[in-house]
């Protein structure tokens, strides 16, 4: 069995669609697991801890989800997390080790997620594969705050670090090389799909 570690500091996969951090990153996580369990895959999520969540839940055999809360017991927000990032480290760390979480592959979804998966990938010695979600290049046209200049130089490291880039689409491959000079043998192009059941033109 291949042992997954998903890193989602951002996103619950079982957190409830339209609310506040729960859209389709979520369901992305959710469906790509229960369809790699199939596969012969035991995943593990790991995500920050908002108030009235269980610590540990599972979602299906072999796929679970582990929230770390941040230490100053405050809902996530990407600020908020950026800055207790040692201690995000820290405690995801130890909650790994009480759980006995081991993994061959690291894939961090969103850039915070993908910044604490470069420190993991190379305690563990493991590859990072890294899908951003979305890019601090799209966001930067509202504005240039100091905490997306932050966003942005975590982005071009994170390009020139991880194992592995998977961009959704070919406008967000064409930003990663033009923007953060991500190598295509370090990209792929993986559409993510629509489940029909879920959502279906009304006409």
């Amino acid at each position: 069995m291949h042992r997954l570690l998903i890193l989602s500091l951002n996103g619950d996969p079982l957190g409830e669609l339209g609310t506040e951090h729960a859209g389709g990153q979520c369901r992305y996580i959710l469906e790509i697991g229960k369809r790699l369990v199939l596969q012969d895959w035991a995943i593990t999520v790991v995500t920050i801890q908002n108030p009235g969540r269980a610590p540990r839940q599972e979602i299906t055999l072999d796929f679970d989800v582990l929230r770390v809360p941040l230490r100053d017991g405050a809902p996530y927000s990407p600020e908020a997390c950026y800055a207790q990032m040692d201690g995000v480290d820290a405690d995801v760390m130890e909650t790994l080790a009480k759980e006995a979480v081991n993994a061959d592959v690291i894939l961090g979804c969103y850039w915070l997620s993908a910044l604490l998966g470069l420190r993991l990938a190379a305690r563990f010695e493991r590859r990072l594969i890294v899908s951003f979600a979305s890019l601090g290049a799209y966001k930067r046209v509202t504005g240039m705050s100091p905490f997306m200049s932050i966003r942005l130089d975590a982005e071009r490291c994170i390009a020139r670090d991880a194992d592995h880039v998977i961009a959704t689409t070919h406008d967000e491959a064409a930003v990663l090389r033009s923007v953060y000079g991500l190598d295509d043998h370090k990209l792929s192009i993986i559409p993510r799909g629509i489940d029909l059941d879920v959502f279906r033109p009304t006409r």
